[in-house]
């Protein structure tokens, strides 16, 4: 993970927007965040810490306190965006919190979360990015607390973490879940195998009983087959005698049945003669079919002659029906002849209204003549006072035109008159532009004697420097000189003697004798002195002169020419504005001048008076139209009055029509209700006749009845003829059935059959009880000898499964019990691999270590045979102490020693990992505090320790109070805290 930004909004301390790019920080790799306590440099890692995992870098931190106290409203947030390999990953939170909405009140907002791969979004809720960032990262937030983002005081927990959490965070870091996984399979299989093993045992509990419990399966075994061996034999005994008297049984039962056969035939016997009565009713329903037979063909005729009569009945009185009707249809029709009579007499009035429409024709045609000329003069006059309009509003824009024209034509005017001043003064500033050009060389003399000079005070100052050591040369040798004349002088006093220089007579510490200065060098040394100094007296007279010069030409400055380069510019831009407006507007009139025609003005007062006339003319003949409009009509059009018309004659025709076809169908209807009259007495008449011959009839079949001895209803009782088969079949076999058993009963005596079959009954039953008991027992030993084959099979087939599933067990039992750390030195599978990845970062961790600690630590891992308690063991630290040669644990180090043991751990483990696993990317460390424990040699090993992971690519950011830490590390956060909250620089 290699941070690219990171930006935040009302967070923490930080009222408004802050935005980090991290990217700058790369080319130190070690970066400081530095600020007043309280400042908000802890926040920086709570963002990074809140955006990934939706949590604080440290424990103390609630979500609720994270919202800035300084920004009540604006909405809090954290958006930070890293590198992951190729990817760029940007994930953006928002914790639960009250602030504005977007109608700018205050709302409750809940937490949000979004996540983004390359820009595209990959998860929406607050949820599937923790669990997203987990993935990627390869890391939770323990781990990465304790990896990546070392909070303050908690920077030691993974130095102190037991050999169990040691475990929980090198499980996912060198992904040995599957070892845990297969220790926890070994013990999931052998604890499987156990219970399939109980099981088996229960099941043969079950099947053996408690004697399996307390003996051995062959004793047990043994018994059983015991048992099978001494009871077969009685079984095959039992069966042979069930044999014998179930072949007794089938005889008694054959002789048994023969008896009850002979007694059922005086049962039949009995039971026919019960039906013999019903036999008897039968057959007299057959003798009287047999005489209804005879009498059908007159019932026939008389039911079809009863159902004419009803029929004739039926269509007589439809035919009264029909009169009824007929009758009250020639009443109606008479009232509407009566009625359509009276309206043919108003006939003549209707025909004269008819001839008064008919002479409306020609004065109509008339007056609509007139109405329509009406009307278009009317339109005449509004299209002739609409033109009349136009015309004078063509006139009035002509005049504005015209007086648009003759403003245009002034402006040109004054700006022509404009245009030659400004030509005039374009002319005098021309003029003085020439004179100034001859002053401008006089500038560009002025500029080569200030180059003159500045090379002439240049050459000044070298011969300065070179009179100055000729000078000194010569000083010097002049005093060595001095000195070495002193040390002869003084060679020749005596003590006494007054010196010829001093007077005293007294030489306690006279000059002692040097060398003899060469008086041919102190006079070359005077010479060249000299002739430095004519050579300056003569530049600085050249430079005088040269001053004189340049104040010449001082009155006129490269400024007045500029100035005057200025005003010419200006006049030219403002004449060429001149030229463009005075051309424009040259155009434009030309252009006006064009579109104003003068003699447009007359023409359009001429079409104006014309138009005047014609709509004086159109008024007079509306007047004119007028008395010919003073006749009011009830038709607005002929097409009206031809409808009229056409009407009026229409009902004159309706009129006579409806009276003849009145007439014609009340003589139609006189004439067809004659004709049912006549037909109803005929009817009549033939029903009377028909009514005398059914009573012939019925009297003779009466006395058929008679003869008979029938019934005048007995037809409803009969059978059809079907069932009048049916009844016969029945007699015949009743007769057939009666002589048989007659037959059969010849010679048979009932009651002693009956004894008979009493006393061979007992016998069957008292043998039936003696075959059920012997079937019993023989059911129950075939029963128990089957359950023990089945008991013994069963087992057998149990055990052997058991033994086997024992071998596996014994065998997964001991693996599981090894690979749990259950034995020995208490150290699991999965720790011992782990222990191994240990000591490597170990190894790593005692180079940054024994640095760091002048060369008196190395870590190393605890044995777990002598480590204490019976937690878990394997992965617990401690350190060899080169100065005392003891090896104790980490525990009892200092807090600065605590301190840089941390480091060293931190960092090793980031080498170690970005070595050993590419599921986790360990290119950034972010340390809080903890540097100010350190004295000055430590914090000078740790920074270089530090600053090695720059040459591995890896950034390194520490929070620290340490101002040696400030003057040391270039690149730096720096935090200030105010009172509406912190602000942030970056410094590169």
């Amino acid at each position: 993970m290699r941070p690219i930004s990171l930006e935040l909004q009302a967070f923490g301390p930080y009222r408004d927007r802050v935005f980090i790019d991290f990217e700058p920080l790369y080319k130190g790799g070690l970066f400081l965040i530095s600020g007043v306590t309280g400042s908000g440099k802890t926040s920086l890692f709570d963002a990074i810490s809140y955006a990934l995992y939706g949590q604080a870098s440290g424990d103390k931190r609630s979500q609720d306190s994270l919202k800035s106290h300084f920004e009540e409203e604006a909405l809090s947030y954290v958006d930070f965006k890293f590198h992951l390999e190729s990817r760029v990953i940007r994930v953006k939170r928002s914790p639960a919190q009250r602030a504005r909405g977007v109608r700018k009140s205050l709302v409750d907002h809940p937490a949000t979360a979004e996540l983004f791969i390359d820009d595209e979004l990959a998860a929406t809720s607050v949820r599937e990015v923790t669990e997203k960032i987990e993935e990627l990262l390869g890391l939770k937030f323990e781990e990465f607390s304790q990896i990546i983002l070392l909070p303050q005081g908690e920077f030691q927990k993974l130095l102190e973490a037991s050999s169990g959490e040691k475990e929980e965070i090198f499980r996912r870091i060198f992904s040995t879940q599957i070892i845990s996984n297969f220790t926890a399979r070994l013990s999931e299989d052998t604890a499987e195998l156990k219970r399939e093993i109980d099981k088996l045992d229960t099941r043969l509990i079950e099947i053996l009983g408690q004697d399996y419990e307390t003996q051995a399966y062959e004793v047990v075994l043994g018994r059983l087959k015991t048992f099978l061996s001494e009871e077969e034999p009685r079984l095959i005994r039992l069966s042979k005698t069930i044999g014998e008297k179930v072949k007794e049984e089938d005889t008694l039962k054959l002789r048994d049945h023969d008896l009850k056969a002979r007694l059922g035939i005086f049962e039949k016997r009995r039971n026919l003669l019960k039906e013999e009565a019903r036999i008897a009713g039968i057959q007299k329903t057959l003798e009287l079919s047999q005489k209804a037979a005879r009498l059908e063909g007159d019932r026939k005729r008389l039911v079809k002659l009863d159902l004419e009569i009803v029929r004739d009945k039926k269509e007589l009185e439809l035919l009264t029906g029909q009169l009824k009707a007929h009758k009250k249809a020639s009443g109606r029709l008479e009232e509407e002849l009566a009625q359509l009579a009276r309206k043919k007499q108003e006939l003549p009035k209707l025909e004269e209204e008819l001839q008064g429409l008919r002479e409306l024709r020609s004065p109509l045609k008339d007056y609509l003549a007139a109405l329509k000329e009406e009307e278009e003069l009317k339109d005449k006059r509004l299209v002739l006072e609409k033109q009349l309009g136009k015309l004078e509003d063509k006139k009035e824009e002509l005049s504005k035109k015209k007086a648009a024209y003759d403003r245009d034509k002034n402006e040109q005017d004054k700006a022509s008159r404009d245009y030659g001043g400004i030509l005039e003064k374009l002319m005098e500033l021309r003029q003085l532009r020439d004179e100034k050009i001859g002053l401008r060389d006089q500038l560009v003399k002025k500029r080569e004697f200030h180059t003159r000079l500045e090379l002439l005070d240049k050459e000044l100052q070298s011969l300065r420097r070179n009179h100055n050591l000729a000078k000194d040369a010569y000083t010097e040798a002049f005093k060595s000189y001095s000195q070495s004349l002193a040390g002869i002088l003084a060679g020749e006093l005596v003590e006494g003697q007054a010196c010829p220089v001093c007077g005293s007579i007294h030489h306690p510490s006279p000059a002692g004798k040097g060398p003899l200065a060469d008086h041919e060098t102190l006079d070359k040394l005077r010479e060249e002195e000299s002739r430095l100094q004519a050579e300056l007296e003569r530049l600085g007279a050249s430079r005088s002169h040269l001053l004189e010069e340049i104040e010449a030409v001082k009155a006129t400055s490269d400024g007045d020419l500029k100035s005057l380069e200025k005003d010419l510019e200006g006049i030219i831009k403002e004449i060429s504005s001149l030229e463009e407006k005075r051309d424009l507007l040259k155009k434009v009139l030309e252009k006006k001048l064009v579109e104003l025609d003068l003699e447009e003005e007359n023409r359009l007062q001429v079409q104006i008076d014309r138009q005047k006339t014609s709509l004086e003319e159109s008024r007079f003949r509306e007047e004119a139209l007028v008395v010919r409009l003073e006749r009011e009509f009830d038709y607005r059009s002929l097409d009206d009055l031809e409808e009229a018309i056409k009407k009026k004659e229409e009902s004159i025709s309706r009129i006579n029509s409806d009276y003849e076809k009145a007439r014609e169908d009340l003589e139609g209807s006189r004439s067809q209700l004659l004709g049912l009259e006549v037909k109803f007495d005929e009817k009549t008449k033939f029903l009377e006749e028909k009514r005398k011959s059914e009573e012939l009839e019925r009297s003779a079949f009466r006395d058929r009845l008679a003869q008979e001895q029938l019934e005048e209803d007995y037809w409803k009782d009969l059978p059809d003829e079907a069932s009048l088969l049916e009844l016969e079949r029945e007699v015949s076999n009743y007769q057939v059935q009666m002589t048989s058993l007659q037959q059969q009963l010849q010679g048979l005596d009932e009651e002693e059959l009956k004894r008979s079959l009493a006393a061979l009954e007992e016998d069957l039953e008292e043998l039936a009880r003696l075959i059920k008991g012997l079937r019993e027992e023989e059911k129950n030993l075939s029963t128990s000898l089957e359950a023990t084959k089945e008991k013994i099979a069963r087992a057998d087939k149990l055990y052997a499964d058991r033994e086997k599933l024992f071998t596996d067990y014994e065998r997964l039992y001991n693996l599981s019990q090894v690979a749990s750390g259950r034995t020995g030195d208490k150290v699991s599978f999965e720790r011992y691999v782990l222990a191994s990845y240990l000591d490597g970062i170990l190894e790593l961790a005692s180079s940054h270590l024994n640095s760091m600690s002048s060369g008196r630590y190395n870590f190393i891992r605890s044995d777990a045979a002598t480590t204490k308690g019976g937690g878990k063991k394997g992965l617990d630290i401690d350190v060899l102490d080169s100065h005392t040669g003891v090896q104790r644990s980490i525990k009892t180090l200092s807090g600065g020693e605590s301190f840089k043991a941390s480091l060293s751990l931190a960092l090793a483990l980031g080498d170690f990992i970005q070595s050993q696993t590419s599921s986790i990317e360990m290119e950034t460390l972010l340390i809080d505090e903890g540097f100010g424990s350190l004295d000055s040699e430590s914090l000078d090993s740790a920074i270089a320790s530090l600053m090695e992971l720059r040459g591995r690519g890896r950034l390194v950011g520490i929070i620290s109070h340490v101002e040696e830490l400030r003057e040391r590390i270039p690149q730096k956060i720096l935090i200030e805290k105010t009172s509406r909250g912190s602000n942030i620089s970056v410094v590169t």
